[in-house]
C-alpha cells in the first residue's frame, strides 16, 4: 500500500477516534505509544482483542534522545513478538542488511518504528491521560480522563509510560544553581553547548554512565 494512502487512512482513523464522543469503552487501554506500547498494541491487534492505544507514537524518542545517538541494541531488538515485522524484514524492503546498519542509529530506529506501526495497522489516539481511576462496580474497572476532557472506560489498563514522567531534580540543585546551570538527562539532546566545559554528573545508573 502506498505510504500516502496509509497516512491518509491513519489520519481518517484518528479523526474517527476523536469524533467518537466524550466517552468510550475498550477491553484494553494501552497508555503510552513508545516501543513497548507499540509492541503490545501489535500483539493485541494480532489476537483480535478490542484495545485503544493512547499517546503520540515514539514522541519521547523523537524529542528527548540525544542527537546522533546510536542504540546499544542490535537488529534482534525488534518490536514484533510474532517475529514478522522485524528489523531484518524492514531491511529487506530497503535491500540492506544488519551489517550495513549496526550499530543502529536513532534515525534508523525511528524509521523502523514508523514502518512497524504501518505494517501492524496501528493507530494511536494522540492524547495524554491526565487521570486514571479505579472503579468498584461493573465490568469496566478503570476510567481514564484525557487532556481534552474525554473519558475512556477499560477492563484492563497497561502502562507503557517510559521514564520521562518520572524525572527528578534534587531540590538542593534547584536551590543552589540557576536554571541555566543544570539540565536533566531527559532534556539533554544537544551536547554542543557542553563543549570545553567541565560537567558534574549526578546519578549512578544507566543514563549517567551513558
Amino acid at each position: 500500500m502506498p505510504q500516502r494512502i496509509e497516512q491518509q487512512q491513519g489520519a481518517e482513523q484518528i479523526a474517527a477516534l476523536h469524533s467518537a464522543g466524550s466517552a468510550r469503552h475498550t477491553d484494553v487501554l494501552v497508555v503510552g505509544a513508545g516501543p513497548f506500547g507499540l509492541a503490545l498494541a501489535a500483539q493485541l491487534e494480532r489476537l483480535g482483542l478490542k484495545y485503544l492505544l493512547l499517546g503520540k507514537p515514539m514522541q519521547f524518542w523523537r524529542q528527548h534522545m540525544p542527537t546522533g545517538m546510536y542504540l546499544r541494541s542490535a537488529c534482534d531488538w525488534h518490536l514484533d513478538a510474532a517475529d514478522v515485522y522485524t528489523i531484518e524484514a524492514f531491511l529487506r524492503t530497503l535491500d540492506s542488511s544488519p551489517e550495513a546498519v549496526e550499530p543502529l542509529s536513532l534515525d534508523f530506529y525511528l524509521s523502523y518504528a514508523e514502518w512497524f506501526q504501518q505494517q501492524a495497522g496501528l493507530v494511536a489516539l494522540p492524547l495524554h491521560a491526565e487521570r486514571l481511576e479505579h472503579l468498584e462496580d461493573g465490568p469496566y474497572r478503570y476510567r481514564a480522563t484525557l487532556e481534552d476532557g474525554q473519558t475512556i472506560a477499560a477492563k484492563t489498563v497497561v502502562l507503557a509510560l517510559g521514564f520521562k514522567h518520572f524525572e527528578h531534580i534534587p531540590p538542593e540543585v534547584e536551590t543552589l544553581l540557576s536554571e541555566d546551570d543544570y539540565i536533566h538527562t531527559c532534556d539533554l539532546v544537544d551536547f554542543s553547548a557542553l563543549r570545553d566545559k567541565r560537567c558534574l554528573v549526578l546519578g549512578g545508573r544507566q543514563s549517567a554512565f551513558e
